[in-house]
């Protein structure tokens, strides 16, 4: 018997600071038939109480971050965006797990030949690129990130600036990234673009093109 090759999935990390639009390219990228994984969903089940980390945190940070339901993000958010180094402590107990629940995904959608698409902020800083085939960087001018931070999260000017400087500049993305979409326009022209971008992928599949 002749073995039936099975479709490969396609596998696309979807990356960019705060902002510049990165959850509606992924968003537009669900509505096309892609499965959808936002990776600050899963970091947050390590914030809840039974996580493996859970008591670690409430150790580290201290009894006032706990909440009836896990720790409180919006304070714990406050404090490692301003201190460094309680970033990085949050960072060294939480992105262990987080890497290996991303990679159990990744894994599981190409064994079944899923397209699946990454809202990863952090692809690049978390060295997980490796895990995808296709890196799309979404960048915007910085006072427009900020713009649109200050709108949707009510935030200080000051904390917008800290949380976009707390991740990889857009220009070093852009250069790693195998897609770069500027991101400037209204969402209509920017779901017009990411749709282009997608049916291209779907066309060189269907033509056995890489």
């Amino acid at each position: 018997m002749t073995a039936v090759k099975e479709e490969m999935g396609l596998v696309i990390g979807v990356t960019g600071g705060t902002g510049a639009g990165k959850t509606t390219v992924v968003s537009v990228l669900s509505q096309l038939g892609m499965e959808r994984l936002d990776v600050d969903r899963v970091a947050h089940k390590f914030l809840h109480p039974g996580s493996p980390v859970f008591r670690t945190l409430v150790a580290v940070f201290g009894e006032e971050y706990r909440q009836e339901y896990g720790i409180d993000r919006k304070r714990l958010g406050r404090l490692v965006f301003s201190s460094p180094a309680h970033r990085r402590k949050l960072e060294e107990l939480v992105h262990p797990l987080l890497k290996r629940e991303v990679a159990r995904v990744v894994r599981a959608a190409r064994e079944t030949g899923r397209d699946l698409v990454l809202d990863h902020p952090l692809l690049f800083e978390m060295g997980m690129e490796g895990l995808v085939d296709e890196v799309w960087a979404v960048t915007a001018p910085r006072e427009l990130q900020v713009a649109r931070i200050l709108n949707r999260d009510k935030l200080t000017r000051e904390e917008a600036e800290a949380r976009i400087a707390a991740q990889l500049c857009p220009e070093e993305k852009a250069a790693r990234a195998t897609v770069v979409i500027v991101n400037t326009g209204s969402l209509e022209e920017l779901a017009a673009t990411v749709k282009k971008l997608w049916e291209e992928r779907v066309r060189n599949r269907n033509t056995g093109r890489p």
